[in-house]
């Protein structure tokens, strides 16, 4: 078998391993910071693109003018034109790891308290939910000892942050099905490339 054929698609603009990704689609890096996400808004944009056009498109967002399409398709052209010169990345289907215990493909989730919990040079890792569950609740009963708590005062309350967290995640993912929900049944028949089956994740 030609190992070509074991290649995978970008699950957002559908291209094959190898090939650049559709231009302003979310998945491509930034080819000047590496930043693994949404090149076509990286803050790079504004070391290399005339200060002057940046601020017009600035205020057009502010005023919510109707110019803003025109003026935001003329940047990201130029942004375009700028990233091929300096070389932008070939699509490669990295799988999600947790940084932690090694799963593949763990479960994704969000929590607006993960700063609190996590050092800022780990902050961009990927972490399974249950790992992430056992460093908050451990961080929240080492500080309540800290604070001269007893030991079952302690776990109560690491017991208590653990399950408003679980209840936070389900709130928010139930947010996130609606939606989703929301816009297949806008898109109709214009659906998106399908994942290849890697297991476990979202």
């Amino acid at each position: 078998m030609d190992q070509r054929d074991l290649r995978y698609n970008c699950h957002d603009c559908g291209v094959l391993e190898g090939q650049l990704h559709e231009w302003e689609c979310p998945e491509e890096p930034c080819p000047f910071c590496g930043q693994p996400r949404e090149v076509v808004i990286c803050e790079c944009r504004r070391k290399y693109i005339d200060p002057a056009v940046m601020r017009t498109l600035d205020s057009l967002i502010l005023e919510d003018d109707e110019g803003y399409d025109e003026v935001s398709g003329k940047v990201s052209e130029m942004w375009k034109e700028i990233c091929e010169k300096k070389g932008r990345f070939p699509f490669v289907w990295y799988p999600r790891v947790c940084a932690r215990c090694g799963e593949v493909w763990p479960y994704t989730f969000y929590d607006p308290e993960w700063n609190q919990y996590i050092a800022p040079d780990h902050r961009r890792d990927i972490l399974c939910f249950d790992c992430y569950l056992v460093i908050k609740t451990s961080a929240v009963y080492e500080r309540c000892l800290g604070q001269d708590m007893d030991k079952e005062q302690a776990e109560a309350m690491a017991v208590q942050r653990f399950n408003e967290t679980v209840k936070t995640d389900s709130a928010i993912n139930d947010h996130i099905k609606e939606r989703r929900a929301e816009w297949e049944s806008i898109a109709g028949s214009q659906t998106k490339p399908t994942l290849p089956d890697h297991g476990q994740g979202t």
